[in-house]
């Protein structure tokens, strides 16, 4: 789980903001402020449950649940590669929501219309 959040939550900042900035014509055009929000919503969503669930296995990876590794390297070594592993992707995914919360202020408290 620690891998998919650790690649998920800064490609989630960076489609967040490529499909904000794609929205801004469109959204002007018709007068659809509100269309800028959705993606920053759904973004951020999806980014604190990825965060969540890193979270969640970093409890687990703590409790020393055995490691899905081969029985010829040392588990004690695999049990901490899995805790940073695990640690690191919640850090990232934290960061990853704190960014993404960053961006949407800019278009909450600013009409991205009047130019």
């Amino acid at each position: 789980m620690g891998w998919i959040v650790l690649l998920v939550g800064p490609l989630l900042v960076l489609a967040d903001l490529g499909l904000t900035y794609a929205l801004v014509g469109p959204g002007c055009n018709g007068q659809r402020g509100a269309l800028l929000h959705l993606p920053m919503a759904v973004s951020f969503t999806l980014c604190l449950l990825l965060t969540l669930a890193a979270l969640r296995a970093s409890w687990r990876a703590g409790a020393g649940e055995p490691a899905n590794a081969p029985a010829s390297t040392d588990p004690d070594a695999a049990q901490e590669r899995r805790c940073f592993i695990t640690w690191l992707a919640l850090a990232i995914g934290a960061l990853s929501c704190l960014v993404i919360a960053a961006l949407w202020l800019p278009v909450a408290v600013l009409s991205p219309c009047t130019v």
